[in-house]
Formats: structure tokens, sequence, C-alpha cells
């Protein structure tokens, strides 16, 4: 039997890593290169998830969970691309079959160009 997931991600993904470069000064710069273009995926609604600030206000993070193949090269603070809109990795989570590979995105708070 085959676990090829390929026709329940029907939308395509760019994959982008931070990268650092010293800046001469003791400080550095943040860049974003692509690691992977047309990565097959499936990138659900946002929810939200109610917490505590540190003032004890409560406050609300829209959150989506996107599914890839597994084995996909893909961290915490990797930045993916699907239709026009950017939102970072905030956890991944391996399954223990291999059959796929969840991550947890937030909405990036910086407009794409």
């Amino acid at each position: 039997m085959s676990r090829d997931i390929a026709h329940l991600l029907p939308q395509r993904a760019a994959i982008l890593r931070v990268q650092r470069t010293g800046n001469g000064h003791g400080g550095y710069a943040e860049n974003l290169v692509p690691l992977a273009r047309n990565v097959p995926c499936r990138v659900g609604s946002a929810s939200l998830n109610r917490f505590s600030d540190i003032d004890g206000r409560l406050a609300t993070d829209p959150t989506r969970a996107a599914y890839f193949r597994p084995g996909q090269d893909l961290q915490p603070h990797d930045r993916i691309e699907v239709a026009g809109q950017r939102m970072v990795v905030q956890a991944i989570e391996r399954q223990a079959d291999g059959v796929y590979l969840k991550a947890f995105l937030s909405d990036e708070l910086v407009p794409l160009p």
C-alpha cells in the first residue's frame, strides 16, 4: 500500500530559511534564503489560540496547521509562502509512522511586497 499523500496536498509552497551573516560591527543581518519552491502542502484555515500576556491580559494569536510530505526539510522560524501569503513556522510535529509532517504556522506581520 502506497503512503504517498501528494493527492491530499493541493497547494504549492515556497520555503525560505533565515540566514544570519555578520555585519562587521559585532552584529548580524538576517536574510531569507529560498530553500525549496513548488512544495506540495495543505495549509488550513486560521484558528485563534488564547493566552495571557506578561501582564495577565488575555490575548489571541491566529495559528494554522499545515501538512507536508514526510521528510520535508522544515524547521521552526522558516517562512512558508502560499498563494501570496507569508507565514512563520512555529513548531513541527513529525508523525511516528512517517505518513506526513505537520507544521504549526503563524501569519508574518510584515506584508509581502
